[in-house]
């Protein structure tokens, strides 16, 4: 009855319009409803996966009951990710961090701390599945595990996420905002290396915070190995190896004006020849070709660096945090602070007003 194209045309956001609509013209009682969850359990727990997640869909639509809607939910991805229904799983991740965020969909965990902690510990496990196997996963990782409340709780409850959300970091290069991402990640990576550490995070903190390209290139070779025999990570082994050398290449370049390439191979735990050919092309499919240019007598590559004004870098980094201030801080900031006092001392650079969000340049 609940698939008929009529019945569905006449449905509404409104549950309980929707129970009244049902009640009064099939004759549909919250008993019914109830059996519908019932029996998507019962699928469940049989194997009929996909018409488990059909009958826990329809109960969802209709039921007001926010508990048992929860546990549905629950049910509804498992489904999905056990069927491969990878877009599908994906719109429900996200359905179901929005019912996790917002309390006064979930009572219980309204009023328990520890459940709503441990109920975001379960749903970044349970993303693994989602995020390594769709297309624009590694992205929205990215998005959902930089969020305050789940970076939170993979700092309380499972610091070990940390390795997922350090490989996704490598694997986004080039996607849009990969470079912030990827320096907050660094900095969690580092702050939590006294209670979690492995090749992959240990690789991002010698390259970014230490600065050791000895201890990079070991931890290098660790990372990939670790990728190679991960359950998720395992299918992007080569990917993973391609962009931690970029990312070495980068990082050394911005530090070195002449660079033999035979050493430079080494650190990318790469034969001379190879490392030869990998560099070239390096040099002239990326943006590293405008600034860089190679000697092949001397086998030689000079990185020409420009250097950004310091306070064009800091005014960068302001508005990148003004950026995340939740309305309440920007609302006392804007009471707080001399905004024109702001805007005369730091022309000609770009700043941030809070109340427009907006970049604008200056002139003197």
């Amino acid at each position: 009855m609940i698939e008929k194209p009529e019945v569905a045309q006449a449905l509404r956001q409104d549950k309980n319009q929707n129970l009244a609509f049902l009640r009064d013209n099939y004759q549909v009682t919250p008993q019914q409803i109830e059996a519908l969850y019932n029996f998507g359990q019962f699928q469940y727990s049989y194997g009929n996966y996909s018409g488990a997640a059909d009958y826990l869909y329809h109960f969802r639509v209709l039921s007001t009951d926010a508990e048992k809607n929860l546990s549905a939910s629950w049910g509804k991805l498992a489904s999905d990710i056990l069927t491969g229904k990878w877009d599908a799983a994906l719109e429900e991740l996200a359905n179901l961090r929005d019912t996790l965020d917002a309390r006064a969909a979930a009572p219980a965990l309204a009023s328990d701390s520890r459940a709503g902690l441990y109920a975001r510990a379960w749903l970044l496990h349970w993303s693994l599945f989602v995020y390594f196997n769709h297309p624009t996963g590694r992205q929205t990782l990215l998005d959902t595990f930089l969020a305050p409340a789940y970076l939170n709780t993979i700092q309380s409850a499972c610091p070990w996420i940390l390795r997922y959300l350090a490989v996704a970091a490598v694997l986004a290069r080039g996607a849009p905002r990969a470079r912030y991402a990827l320096k907050d990640v660094v900095r969690v990576v580092a702050a939590e290396s006294y209670q979690y550490a492995d090749p992959v995070n240990r690789f991002l903190t010698a390259l970014y915070s230490d600065f050791d390209f000895s201890q990079a290139q070991d931890e290098m070779r660790a990372a990939e190995a670790l990728v190679a025999d991960d359950f998720f990570l395992s299918e992007f082994r080569n990917e993973f190896v391609e962009n931690a050398r970029y990312l070495v290449s980068e990082a050394y370049c911005r530090i070195h004006t002449r660079i033999d390439i035979r050493e430079l191979s080494a650190r990318l735990n790469m034969e001379e020849s190879e490392g030869e050919k990998w560099i070239v092309n390096l040099i002239r499919d990326t943006r590293m070709g405008a600034d860089a240019k190679i000697d092949l007598e001397k086998v030689t590559l000079y990185a020409l660096t420009s250097c950004r004004p310091l306070l064009t870098m800091l005014c960068r980094t302001l508005s990148r945090l003004t950026g995340r201030l939740s309305p309440c801080t920007r609302q006392s900031l804007r009471r707080r602070v001399d905004w024109p006092f702001v805007h005369k001392h730091l022309a000609p650079a770009q700043y941030v007003h809070p109340s427009r969000h907006a970049v604008k340049r200056a002139r003197v």
